[in-house]
């Protein structure tokens, strides 16, 4: 029972498949309408589709029309010589091509991610610009005979002739810092940013008065009864002289842009699909050794390959197939093998291979190549007489 013919039903200890559903049970509901009759649903007892064997008889589905055990065939069977010799098929109803299904490989957690949408170039730039910029605003403002300090203006600052304090202000001004406010009763820390990431830390009535005199060495302190006001923009150094204001302008424009591009890079680095695939096609698959390939044992994809050993590069992947001497004759004994096993690539139908993703994204990734296209249809006994009214 391979999906999309059949993607759901019940199998019981006669091979008989009960409360079938799919594409190919659609089908037959639609012919059964138009030709009146009842049909019942089996599986091969072997499982497979059907191939021609070493000793001249055919296996799985095409056998069971040779024997006369069934009266006709659902299944993505693709259309070969050797089958439509002694079977007849109902025209194409689906085109089969050969794909690879592998599995995703386990994400990757890095330790400075966050920093990766930006090119090292960027952010030495970035750094750069910021120490450039403080040390620009310093010498304006020492220098400039229109600063505030240098005009002996009332209120003025020594900061806004510190070296540490421009320097503080212009890495501040890119980080964007606004307030601390730290709440005396419940005994936490609220650090607000402008990015709006809020952390709260525990304290206790011992440790209380140790980190308000740390925080009193940084800013500015307003106090209530209960609560502390830790105001960044209330330290502000703004500088007076018309140069450095022009300057900090300009770097607050830089910030603005910065921060944009910095957002928009970082949603469109982790939208986007970043899988590291081991493999991208069949002829990767052939010329490394970390994932094996698997094929479905008694099927023509299994043929195709077997005959294609004068190819390079189906050859290799039959001859890797041979050496690892794994035997599945359904899409479900493969699937479980690959969710037991990272390391194997299931080489099958196209179509097969897409409902098994639909249904496992999480754990399948279906690879864009497609080869070996051929037509595929249902079948019935050579010669039977009700073969050319289902193909009309």
């Amino acid at each position: 029972m391979d999906a999309p013919i059949i993607v759901r039903g019940r199998l019981d200890e006669n091979n008989r498949i009960h409360d079938a559903a799919g594409l190919g049970v659609d089908i037959l509901n639609a012919m059964a309408d138009r030709f009146n009759f009842r049909y019942e649903l089996y599986v091969p007892k072997d499982g497979q589709y059907g191939y021609l064997g070493p000793n001249g008889e055919w296996t799985g589905l095409i056998g069971d029309l040779i024997n006369g055990n069934i009266d006709m065939a659902i299944g993505i069977l693709t259309i070969t010589r050797e089958r439509d010799a002694v079977i007849d098929f109902l025209g194409p109803i689906i085109t089969s091509g050969l794909s690879t299904m592998i599995s995703i490989p386990p994400p990757t957690s890095k330790l400075f991610q966050m920093y990766e949408p930006f090119e090292i170039t960027t952010w030495l730039l970035t750094f750069t610009c910021i120490v450039f910029t403080g040390i620009v605003i310093y010498l304006l403002n020492h220098y400039s005979p229109f600063s505030a300090w240098n005009l002996r203006l009332p209120g003025a600052d020594s900061d806004e002739v510190s070296f540490v304090e421009n320097m503080w202000f212009t890495m501040r001004s890119m980080l964007r810092q606004r307030e601390f406010t730290l709440d005396i009763d419940q005994f936490e820390l609220t650090v607000n940013l402008h990015c709006q990431y809020v952390f709260f830390f525990g304290f206790n009535k011992m440790n209380l008065c140790v980190f308000e005199k740390y925080l009193s060495c940084l800013f500015r302190m307003n106090r209530t009864d209960s609560t502390l006001h830790y105001d960044v923009s209330a330290n502000e150094m703004f500088p007076l002289a018309f140069s450095a204001r022009s300057l900090v302008i300009c770097y607050w424009f830089l910030i603005l842009t910065w921060h944009a591009c910095w957002q928009a890079t970082m949603t469109a680095f982790f939208s986007q699909n970043n899988l590291a695939l081991p493999v991208h096609s069949i002829k990767e698959l052939a010329n490394q050794k970390s994932v094996r390939p698997v094929i479905l044992d008694g099927t023509s994809n299994y043929n195709f390959f077997k005959n294609s050993q004068d190819d390079t590069v189906y050859g290799k992947i039959y001859k890797m197939v041979e050496e690892d001497n794994i035997t599945v004759y359904t899409a479900s004994q493969a699937l479980e093998l690959l969710k037991q096993d990272r390391n194997l690539a299931l080489i099958c139908d196209r179509n097969l291979l897409q409902s098994i993703v639909n249904t496992n994204r999480d754990q399948f990734f279906l690879l864009d190549e497609t080869v070996g296209e051929n037509p595929a249809s249902f079948a019935v006994p050579l010669g039977a007489e009700y073969g050319p009214a289902f193909e009309d």
